[in-house]
């Protein structure tokens, strides 16, 4: 028997989980977090490794003084694995894992932009009440293909997400309602026209 670890050191950063730092963002923010994201998933890929388990609650965000100024990282490598290795079996079943996570097959890159492409179906699911491009809902569809070789790479996802930025952007950074502020107007409203909610 060998015992030969691979020792991942990372350091603990992160104030916020990435679903509840995206409910709080507008628009572009909520674009600027995915492509950082993105980036961040594509380094840990140019290291030769899998995550195998990208999901909402494994994205840490550390967002600073500056609100323009966040970082997005990544954590929770308990089921990491080296690209082109043997892919262990996943028994259990969640929307983030990809179909090909129940049966035997090498660990390909394709399996975390499955995950990453769950991660954006959600935001989408919660950019809905703000507006949500259709260009982002198209690319989370492409990502969660079943076919893997059907899915795009992260460069390419980095260039979508760029671009839906780009087409989205407004004069100011973080102008744009996010889903909290549009419910607290929307609450507010509905007070107005004599509607009573349980508190």
């Amino acid at each position: 028997m060998s015992f030969d670890p691979t020792i991942l050191v990372m350091s603990c950063r992160g104030n916020s989980r990435l679903n509840d730092f995206l409910e709080l963002c507008s628009l572009n923010k909520c674009l600027r977090a995915l492509i950082k994201l993105t980036i961040s998933l594509n380094e840990i890929h140019s290291k030769g490794v899998l995550h195998g388990d990208l999901k909402m609650d494994n994205v840490m965000v550390q967002n600073e003084h500056d609100p323009r100024n966040f970082t997005v990282n990544i954590i929770d490598f308990g089921l990491a694995e080296s690209l082109g290795a043997n892919r262990r079996i996943y028994r259990k079943r969640s929307c983030h894992y990809p179909p090909e996570s129940h049966y035997p097959g090498k660990a390909s890159s394709s399996f975390d932009v499955y995950s990453l492409g769950d991660i954006i179906h959600h935001t989408c699911e919660m950019l809905a009440y703000i507006g949500c491009p259709e260009d982002l809902i198209s690319l989370a569809q492409l990502m969660k293909k079943d076919e893997e070789k059907q899915r795009p790479n992260l460069t390419f996802v980095i260039n979508s997400l760029s671009k839906i930025l780009e087409e989205n952007m407004t004069d100011e950074e973080d102008s744009g309602e996010s889903l909290i502020q549009w419910i607290a107007r929307w609450v507010s409203k509905m007070k107005v026209q004599g509607m009573k909610f349980l508190g």
